[in-house]
């Protein structure tokens, strides 16, 4: 995951990183092994099933710890990525004042 995203002549005519849609789109990929399919395929099933879903990158915290064993009391499902209780429908709101609106 990058920690931001480039807005490259989507909104205006330059590019750079501003507060945009664009802007604030950021690629995120989860590549698993072979072993990990093999050992983890509910996990998997997990990880396939978010790949369109809302998320902020200030939530990743919530989402990698439990996808490696880690659980602790301040971990929220509701932020998790692949959890089946991740909350789609929160505003999610960046720049400091836009609520981004998923398409």
């Amino acid at each position: 995951m990058s920690d931001h995203a480039q807005d490259i002549f989507q909104s205006s005519n330059t590019y750079g990183h501003r507060c945009s849609k664009y802007g604030v789109e950021i690629p995120f990929m989860v590549y698993v092994t072979d072993t990990f399919k093999q050992k983890h395929p509910d996990k998997v099933k997990l990880i396939a099933k978010a790949v369109h879903q809302p998320f902020m990158s200030d939530d990743l915290i919530h989402t990698l710890l439990p996808i490696v064993g880690i659980h602790t009391k301040d971990n929220l499902e509701s932020k998790d990525l692949f959890s089946p209780k991740f909350d789609t429908h929160r505003k999610r709101v960046y720049c400091g004042r836009q609520e981004y609106k998923t398409p």
